[in-house]
């Protein structure tokens, strides 16, 4: 299995396996998110991770993955 390399706002990275990911959305600038975050990850266990890589990005990596 593959996972998704992403990195968060302070650069660390993270591995999220892509049969977790349920959704991706842009980041709104509104309320406590960062303007630095452009992607908001959703999970299956309802949990999400804000990461720096655009969503764009994400998509792309996620149609790449068998």
């Amino acid at each position: 299995m593959e996972l998704l390399l992403l990195h968060t706002l302070d650069g660390r990275a993270i591995y999220v396996s892509p049969l977790h990911i349920v959704s991706v959305g842009e980041a709104r600038i509104e309320g406590k998110l960062s303007r630095d975050v452009n992607c908001v990850v959703n999970l299956v266990d309802g949990k999400f991770v804000t990461v720096i890589e655009s969503c764009t990005q994400i998509k792309e990596a996620l149609r790449r993955t068998p």
